[in-house]
């Protein structure tokens, strides 16, 4: 756990689970974005545009609707879904390297997609892109298709950020967690 940086470990003081940050949101999408960048560089180098796995994560995430709040289970397997598309992307790669790089940051990844899970309309829209990077990659326009990526990836990440920032600063408390008199 704490090499998936899930928790922090301070010598004679205990084990916590790590917090979530903007600061770190930065750095994790930011290791995505190069390695899913990566991927698609190895795609374009190999001229690979049938991507059949990809696809098929594609169709198997379209499907579901959104669980409710009280499933925890449904909504891993709803994030497990939403998030393959990605997963099968890097494998397509066929470079073991890279597919073990994007399985380190993976539950990191997972503890902050999990906030933008009941954002209205964000899934159906992170599926209209997904489509899109595929449509360019079965083109043959691997660089539309990465901009396409960074694209969704920084949309993701600004939901993430924002909903981080509200949890972090809720309404009517100031710096320092004190609430105004």
């Amino acid at each position: 756990l704490e090499n998936d940086n899930l928790v922090v470990r301070i010598p004679r003081k205990g084990t916590y689970v790590s917090e979530l940050s903007v600061g770190c949101l930065r750095q994790v999408y930011e290791a995505r974005e190069m390695i899913e960048c990566h991927a698609l560089d190895f795609l374009k180098k190999k001229n690979r545009r049938e991507l059949p796995e990809v696809h098929k994560a594609l169709e198997a995430g379209s499907g579901l609707s959104l669980p409710g709040d009280g499933d925890t289970a449904e909504m891993m397997r709803y994030l497990n879904a939403l998030t393959d598309f990605h997963v099968k992307l890097v494998k397509a790669a066929e470079n073991q390297w890279v597919l073990r790089f994007y399985d380190s940051i993976t539950y990191s990844l997972a503890r902050y997609q999990f906030l933008c899970l009941h954002i209205p309309g964000l899934t159906s829209r992170s599926y209209e892109m997904h489509g899109e990077i595929l449509d360019l990659i079965g083109e043959g326009l691997f660089d539309r298709a990465k901009e396409r990526l960074i694209s969704h990836i920084h949309l993701t990440t600004g939901f993430i950020e924002e909903r981080l920032g509200r949890a972090m600063n809720p309404p009517g408390i100031l710096a320092g967690g004190r609430q105004p008199l």
